[in-house]
């Protein structure tokens, strides 16, 4: 009979992890893509305004 108790546990305990690992990837892989957009937005603004700004001073440099 503990024997079985004992089976049970381990049964238990080896499917929680195997769901959580599964729930962890499955959240990975949805994640990282949506990060990386955002990073590439990010950089595309900043480069964006950067530029701005060097025109911008460049245009300010000939009016002093």
């Amino acid at each position: 009979m503990e024997l079985e108790g004992r089976i049970k546990a381990y049964r238990f305990v080896a499917y929680s992890a195997v769901t959580f690992s599964v729930v962890a990837v499955l959240s990975v892989c949805i994640t990282l893509p949506m990060v990386y957009n955002y990073v590439q937005y990010v950089r595309r603004q900043m480069h964006s305004e950067v530029n701005y700004c060097k025109v911008g001073a460049i245009f300010n440099a000939g009016y002093h």
